[in-house]
């Protein structure tokens, strides 16, 4: 029994001597040993604040010549990018994470957005008023709400004509009878085809012709009784009734 307890340990006593000597092969002079467990090989360190290896001096902590920060990690996002090479703000020249562009400023309408976030190009879904947008839908295609180019949201009134709703005149307001209707489909003149109240038309089919139903002035649909004298028709008096023995006939008397 003494024997088999001999061997036991003496078999516990090398495996032992085993581990150790194969972590003191691990850990060989050229080797790191980090302070969370990590094991930088030959050429590499820890970083500082990090558990990784790195190979040269960005993410040691410490701000190396060359280097515009130095936070101890190398991970982009938190004010130091992994190069070191910018504490990552807008308007340092150097294209972070999260920008689209970066020329050296904090201007807008230079091509490149004060918070770097447009390259302000109407259709990148971003609205750059110092270009003069009022929308940006993320495309260049009229009638959706944007005109394609950024510069009209397509409501009436906006003060600007958009074809491409329908549009045929846009005065900035919602009156009627000064040159643009409330709706902005009529200039409000006679021969367009609609008949604009505001200005006194009764009808509008189109022309400027007398006798066809409409008057050349719109101001009437010819027919004898509706208080429009109409020429065009032989009428010489129109008093807005159909009724004789009230000084206009409503038919010529013959003789």
């Amino acid at each position: 029994m003494r024997a088999v307890a001999l061997a036991r340990c003496l078999a516990r006593s090398l495996a032992t001597s085993i581990v150790v000597l194969a972590s003191a092969s691990c850990l060989s002079p050229q080797s790191t040993q980090c302070p969370g467990g990590l094991v930088c090989p030959v050429g590499t360190q820890c970083a500082a604040k990090q558990s990784v290896c790195i190979k040269d001096s960005c993410g040691n902590g410490v701000v190396d010549p060359g280097e515009a920060c130095d936070d101890g990690n190398i991970e982009n996002g938190d004010g130091c990018s992994k190069d070191c090479k910018s504490r990552e703000g807008c308007g340092n020249g150097i294209l972070d994470v999260g920008e689209v562009c970066d020329d050296g400023n904090n201007t807008d309408g230079d091509g490149c957005s004060a918070d770097c976030r447009s390259r302000e190009g109407c259709g990148n879904g971003v609205v750059d008023t110092a270009k003069g947008e009022v929308c940006d839908d993320g495309n260049n295609t009229d009638g959706d709400g944007c005109s394609a180019d950024c510069r009209s949201n397509e409501t009436c009134p906006n003060g600007r004509v958009d074809t491409a709703k329908g549009e045929v005149c846009d005065d900035g307001n919602s009156l009627a009878g000064d040159g643009c209707s409330p709706d902005c489909k009529s200039n409000e003149t006679c021969g367009n085809r609609i008949i604009d109240v505001a200005k006194g038309e009764k009808c509008d089919d189109g022309n400027n012709v007398g006798g066809d139903g409409c008057s050349a002035d719109c101001k009437s649909n010819e027919k004898c009784g509706n208080g429009y004298l109409d020429f065009t028709l032989g009428e010489i008096c129109d008093d807005g009734n159909n009724a004789n023995g009230d000084g206009c006939l409503l038919a010529p008397v013959e003789s």
